[in-house]
């Protein structure tokens, strides 16, 4: 009887382990640069961002994550963010982390410059339907999906 339940036990671990996919699993397909190509915020991305399309590049050296564009002058301003696995599955919590790197204060009068432009595109709300994520799926190897309950942004491998 000890045997059987040990057998069962074991089959169980193996079978669920097997079939649950983690963001460690998704660490090779991730990398790479993926570029914004639909947000439920959005009926018209090259408008709202002024055609400078918000983008992605997972580096994945520290943790799974990378650099990439908010879409608000993509060489002044930068943006870090870091997937970290939630408890099961695919589930996540995004971190994302804005910067001016490279420009020292007393280019503040440009960098002021930079940001009136920014207020005119969709950028907080990109950053923010990126930081609500819950969740994601890779489809076809190119596709990468990040949901929530406010809805979701849809990138394309480049």
């Amino acid at each position: 009887m000890k045997k059987i339940i040990t057998t069962i036990v074991f089959s169980f671990l193996i079978i669920s382990c097997g079939l649950k996919k983690s963001l460690i699993d998704d660490v090779n397909r991730l990398e790479g640069k993926w570029i914004l190509t639909k947000a439920s915020f959005s009926d018209n991305l090259e408008e709202d961002f002024n055609n400078q399309i918000p983008y992605l590049n997972f580096t994945n050296k520290k943790g799974i994550g990378g650099n990439g564009s908010d879409g608000c002058v993509n060489d002044v301003f930068h943006l870090n963010f870091e997937m970290i696995n939630n408890v099961k599955g695919r589930n996540v919590n995004v971190v994302v982390e804005q910067s001016t790197s490279g420009y020292r204060s007393k280019d503040s009068d440009r960098i002021d410059r930079f940001l009136e432009h920014c207020k005119k595109i969709k950028r907080n709300e990109f950053v923010n339907a990126m930081e609500k994520t819950t969740s994601y799926k890779i489809k076809k190897g190119s596709i990468l999906i990040f949901k929530s309950k406010e809805g979701e942004l849809i990138f394309h491998k480049e």
